[in-house]
């Protein structure tokens, strides 16, 4: 900002724009060069460009009880700066936006117990017989939804992400005993699988020694009959 007696030049730089007050009313000024004389008065900056704002880590408790480590951050952008600068004040964007985004990723872990999320994960691993998403895809979805719709439609902010670093049980001996519970039980899987595919070559060696032996006898009854 530029001041020249009573007026005052603005240069808006790409990936902000400027407010002011024009006419007794509140403006966006557009990036580029903006020459103000009073009563028209600049206002300040406000930041455009997609931010990434780090959430607290934080445990959450699931519907049965389980305490999970949530580490997550946030990707936003002011979409409608007058809407924002109205409702919440710009600057106080990021207080906000954790507020409502540690309440939605706790009111999301509250609703699903540690059996959905295992189960979520082990269909996205055998591939064919995923039905659905990860459990942290449906934690996005939801997220989503719920957050971006709020912010967007109250406030002028648009979340564009949110990217969910840790999602891990924070007891470590109750996570050592379910990694155990999950060895084990893929053992089992492992050895039913094995015994069907043995099923499966006994039941077809017997097959073909059936037509081996149905052919010599058809030979045979052949060979009295001529």
């Amino acid at each position: 900002m530029i001041q020249i007696g009573e007026w005052q030049l603005i240069r808006v730089d790409f990936g902000r724009v400027g407010v002011a007050t024009i006419a007794g009313e509140m403006r966006i000024l557009e990036q580029g060069l903006h020459l103000f004389e009073p009563p028209d008065v600049f206002l300040r900056f406000v930041n455009t460009r997609i931010q990434i704002l780090n959430l607290p880590t934080c445990v959450q408790e699931s519907s049965d009880y389980v305490p999970l480590l949530v580490k997550a951050n946030i990707s936003y952008h002011i979409m409608d700066p007058l809407m924002c600068i109205d409702k919440i004040q710009d600057q106080g964007a990021r207080k906000i936006i954790t507020e409502v985004s540690t309440a939605t990723i706790a009111a999301i872990i509250r609703s699903s117990t540690l059996g959905d999320m295992a189960m979520a994960s082990k269909k996205a691993v055998k591939g064919h017989e995923a039905e659905g998403t990860t459990f942290h895809e449906k934690m996005h979805a939801r997220f989503m939804s719920q957050v971006g719709e709020q912010l967007l439609g109250t406030m002028g902010i648009k979340v564009t992400n949110i990217n969910i670093e840790q999602l891990r049980i924070n007891d470590p001996r109750l996570a050592d005993q379910i990694s155990a519970q999950a060895v084990k039980i893929s053992e089992l899987e492992a050895q039913h699988k094995t015994l069907e595919k043995e099923g499966i070559v006994k039941r077809t060696k017997k097959e073909k020694s059936n037509r081996t032996r149905r052919g010599r006898s058809s030979e045979t009854a052949k060979a009295h009959r001529g």
